[in-house]
């Protein structure tokens, strides 16, 4: 399977590609993303490259980049996970909806729709929901508005051929974790509750059902996140609620001092490209590492040939600067 290199362009100069200074906050926009250039939404408002195994491994717009179909597979177009864009203006029983019928904008605009794998993760040992920064610099995080999704909603209410009713006792949550610059989780985590019937007094129950603020701040400065989502209410370790969630206006704070500050007076600049990586400004040898930190190649040249390189992340060294790059 062949995935485009989908980082275009990342200087070690004097460019900062989020346009945005120390201290400013960057606020995910989905009406202008940069992979794909746009939307374009099917006759029932999902994404067309929902199931697209080929084009998208991640999800782009300003410096984030959201995981897209870690697994590749779609069994026949009936299978996704990670996350995807929807627009649905209904808050029925629809695995791509929203309890808000839409974004914070409003009722049929789009946010974002993630699907949390528990069978991905353990087969993977990581989340199948990431959110990595495509600059290569770390971020403060802010936080971001969640929603329940509909079949989620009508799982907790109702109960489902798959899920049942929840009682006393019950909880659905998203969990939030920060990642490293190997994106592995450091330890520090977040839990926003979509559903709480811990409570004996069924007046402390609640359910999602709107837009709502979930404070991320105390993650501090990560090169990432993982989602994942449990219920109390599984089988066999997996969880029979559907796992979805809503996400919009995800927040970070440029850090004080950054990576890319810091290197301001060097020279080197580093430019991807579909297939090949180019190189200018030094002569220091430019080495590429597989997440696991794996040497691949060593090498002097100008233009470095990527062609052959599996889908997935690299990080690319030279002298005592690096950068993330996905392909």
């Amino acid at each position: 399977m062949k995935k485009n290199l989908l980082f275009c362009v990342a200087f070690f100069a004097t460019v900062n590609m989020s346009a945005a200074n120390p201290g400013d906050t960057i606020t995910l926009d989905l009406a202008h993303p940069t992979n794909p250039t746009s939307f374009v939404f099917n006759e029932k408002d999902v994404w067309t490259e929902t199931y697209d195994t080929l084009q998208y491994a991640y999800i782009e717009s300003q410096v984030f980049a959201f995981s897209h179909l870690p697994s590749g597979e779609n069994y026949g177009s009936t299978s996704w996970e990670g996350f995807t864009v929807c627009k649905v203006a209904s808050d029925t029983s629809n695995y791509f909806g929203c309890m808000a019928k839409g974004g914070i904008a409003g009722v049929g605009t789009p946010y974002m729709l993630g699907y949390y794998s528990d069978y991905y993760s353990m087969m993977h040992g990581q989340s199948s929901n990431q959110l990595i920064f495509n600059d290569g610099n770390k971020y403060e995080m802010l936080g971001m508005y969640v929603c329940s999704n509909s079949v989620s909603y009508n799982d907790i209410i109702n109960g489902s051929t798959f899920a049942r009713k929840f009682a006393a006792g019950d909880s659905l949550t998203l969990t939030v974790e920060a990642l490293d610059e190997s994106y592995q989780t450091t330890g520090k985590k977040l839990i926003f509750y979509l559903a709480d019937y811990r409570s004996e007094d069924l007046a402390d129950w609640t359910v999602n059902k709107s837009w709502e603020w979930f404070d991320m701040s105390a993650l501090g400065e990560v090169d990432g996140v993982a989602f994942s989502v449990t219920s109390s209410d599984q089988s066999y370790g997996f969880c029979n609620t559907a796992a979805y969630f809503a996400i919009d206006q995800l927040k970070v704070r440029v850090p004080k001092m950054t990576a890319l500050n810091s290197m301001e007076k060097e020279q080197l600049a580093i430019y991807t490209h579909h297939d090949y990586i180019e190189v200018t400004g030094t002569t220091e040898p430019v080495e590429i590492y597989s997440i696991q930190g794996v040497k691949i190649l060593s090498s002097r040249e100008q233009t470095i040939s990527t062609i052959a390189f599996p889908s997935g992340v690299y990080i690319v060294k030279c002298g005592t600067q690096s950068l993330k790059i996905i392909k």
